[in-house]
């Protein structure tokens, strides 16, 4: 009696109320969020890498049959060309913001000198560009290619581009 009774108050609430929006805005910084964990975890623990890609797959889908069945569909148009530029700009704003302690961390910091694997090497760094020094003449010259700024800038360009 007293479960019928709550159900058909919470049905009139629901009446009322009516369904909720699903707020585009709030569930793409919660997945940048969880993206920007899966960064920084791929190198500190890379366990935490594929605990964030489990999490992000259920929360596509837990959220996607929430929105199809329980949202109702949004009163304004999503301006979608507009929102999605601002997103692709916050995303590389946490990319650069995840990537910046990992180049410290890499280049600055002096490695355990009793375990891991660089324990040997000034820094982790090292490891990287002696393999490439050591290397065929041709990966030092490819490596020197990509990263030089007379190749980054043009591609830097010519993705910017490609996305507006």
């Amino acid at each position: 009696m007293i479960w019928r009774k709550l159900d058909e108050s919470w049905g009139k609430f629901h009446k009322f109320v009516g369904p909720p929006a699903f707020n585009i805005a709030r569930n793409v910084l919660e997945l940048l969020y969880t993206q920007a964990l899966a960064w920084l975890g791929f190198f500190f623990s890379p366990f935490a890498t594929s605990l964030c890609t489990v999490s992000l797959l259920l929360i596509f889908y837990v959220k996607s049959h929430v929105m199809l069945r329980c949202c109702k569909p949004s009163s304004l148009i999503y301006r979608a060309a507009r929102n999605s530029s601002s997103f692709i700009v916050l995303l590389l704003f946490t990319l650069i913001l995840c990537v910046a302690p990992l180049v410290y961390t890499s280049v600055s910091i002096r490695p355990s000198a009793v375990c891991g694997p660089f324990r040997s090497q000034p820094s982790m760094i090292y490891t990287l560009t002696s393999l490439i020094k050591s290397g065929p003449s041709w990966v030092s010259t490819a490596f020197n290619v990509v990263f030089s700024v007379s190749f980054v800038i043009p591609c830097f360009i010519i993705t910017n581009i490609a996305i507006y």
